[in-house]
């Protein structure tokens, strides 16, 4: 089954160069939720749902636990925010 505009796991993973267990361990802990799921559970996601994938891998690579990553995104506080607080722990690093 393919639904415009939405991409499998499989494929979503694949475009965001990430394996389909990271992508469902990020629903399983509410951090990336898919935008839609079949009644057979089958998971779709967005191009909206990669940009929010791609700022969480960012945050990763930034040092941010999966904890901070979950609050940070989604609970909705606003990326720019986030990395400003990225910001403020390199400067405390770097005394």
């Amino acid at each position: 089954m393919h639904k415009e505009g939405f991409y499998s796991s499989g494929e979503f993973a694949k475009k965001a160069n990430v394996t389909v267990r990271t992508i469902r361990y990020y629903d399983k802990q509410n951090i990336l939720k898919p935008s839609y799921v079949t009644d057979t559970g089958v998971r779709f996601y967005t191009d909206s749902d990669f940009t929010r994938l791609q700022q969480i891998l960012l945050l990763k690579y930034l040092g941010f636990s999966l904890d901070d990553i979950k609050n940070m995104t989604y609970l909705r506080i606003h990326f720019i925010y986030s990395l400003s607080l990225y910001r403020i722990r390199l400067h405390r690093w770097s005394w």
